[in-house]
């Protein structure tokens, strides 16, 4: 008889190690919400790039690339990957120690980054006003846009197709740990026993956290707000594009730009609104990158970004508390580095060495490790 297990939460990381624990284990993954991916993972629009974020975060998208680009037989009909190529811009020598920085990454196993002065900036994207580019820029060739809809929907038909349980409209209230150490899990819907408990709910897994008897690790969430303006046609071609010094980006999106200033304001976990002073801000900074015909805005988001206060994710065992796991965390990076992520948690559960490909990158259990907090 299979060991089993009980998720919660249907975002990507509920649903990638669903998908990478149901062949050895009896799999049930529970959420509040009426549909999956409903809050972070919903609303992201998400790149496999490796000179955004931390290095280590970086490398896990990099262990994730092949997964992305030749999926398992039967995950998905259709291709989750398609070219875009990603652009760094500064506007002055301010921004320059930032985009040389960016080029470190060639040297730690992860894909070239190289830098490009202003002409070569305009090469990739003649649009942009020459202010803007003043100190060059950092072209990510490598960078690919990855269909979210399409990676989730996939982990889900494929980890029920191997015999997980989702159970939408479930709300988790509580668990205890038994006697026998399996734990007994008190939902709207009922009372649930599993082997292990996997808190894979973002912005509320501190909350889940206190709900099972275990220490807290601090989250903080935070509300980033994006849009996607009337653009021409000629602009579905444009990579997606960063100011390193404004902080807005921007890329091409369902017949028009879709942009953000990539703010932080701290949130509590909640389903958050988008802010038109946000939107208005971001708008501005995006014209002083390039010409914009229109400002007329057809859609606009929000969603909330956890981070632990170092930025890495929290993947694997709580070390008071063995049979209870943490993924979480994951900040922004959730769908680029879900396939490598759910593949560590999936080894560390079943006592499995990792694939060599995770020593090539310098990554580790302990990498990512509750254990670090304490």
């Amino acid at each position: 008889m299979k060991p089993s297990a009980l998720i919660i939460g249907t975002g990507i990381a509920g649903a990638s190690i669903a998908h990478a624990l149901s062949k050895s284990h009896s799999v049930t993954v529970i959420e509040t919400e009426s549909s999956a991916g409903f809050h972070s993972t919903g609303r992201s629009a998400a790149s496999l790039s490796t000179t955004s974020g931390l290095r280590e975060v970086c490398a896990l998208a990099e262990a994730s690339r092949q997964f992305f680009i030749d999926p398992p037989q039967a995950f998905t009909e259709i291709s989750l990957t398609s070219p875009k190529g990603l652009l760094w811009i500064g506007r002055d020598n301010s921004d320059a120690a930032a985009l040389d920085e960016l080029t470190t990454r060639n040297s730690e196993g992860l894909p070239l980054a190289h830098r490009v002065d202003a002409e070569q900036c305009k090469q990739i994207l003649p649009q942009l006003r020459d202010e803007v580019i003043q100190a060059g820029g950092v072209w990510e060739p490598d960078c690919l846009t990855l269909d979210v809809a399409e990676v989730l929907a996939g982990y889900i038909r494929q980890s029920k197709t191997s015999g997980a349980n989702y159970l939408l409209g479930t709300r988790f209230q509580s668990a205890q740990q038994r006697a026998s150490s399996t734990w007994q899990i008190t939902t709207n819907n009922g009372i649930f026993e599993a082997d292990i408990l996997i808190n894979a709910a973002g912005a509320w897994s501190e909350e889940i956290a206190h709900n099972s008897g275990i220490t807290t690790i601090p989250l903080q969430a935070y509300r980033r707000t994006a849009a996607i303006v009337k653009a021409p046609e000629h602009t579905s071609i444009w990579p997606l594009t960063m100011d390193i010094g404004s902080r807005v980006y921007f890329e091409p999106e369902s017949g028009g730009l879709l942009f953000s200033l990539s703010e932080e304001t701290p949130r509590a976990a909640e389903d958050c609104k988008p802010e038109q002073e946000d939107i208005a801000l971001a708008l501005d900074r995006l014209e002083e990158c390039v010409d914009l015909d229109s400002r007329h805005v057809i859609q606009s988001w929000a969603g909330l970004r956890t981070f632990a206060h170092d930025r890495l994710p929290i993947i694997g065992a709580d070390p008071e508390c063995p049979s209870f796991y943490w993924l979480s965390g994951q900040g922004g990076s959730g769908i680029k580095i879900a396939p490598a992520a759910s593949e560590l948690l999936q080894a560390e559960i079943n006592g499995l060495p990792l694939p060599k490909k995770f020593e090539e990158i310098d990554i580790s259990l302990t990498t990512f490790s509750p254990d670090r907090f304490n």
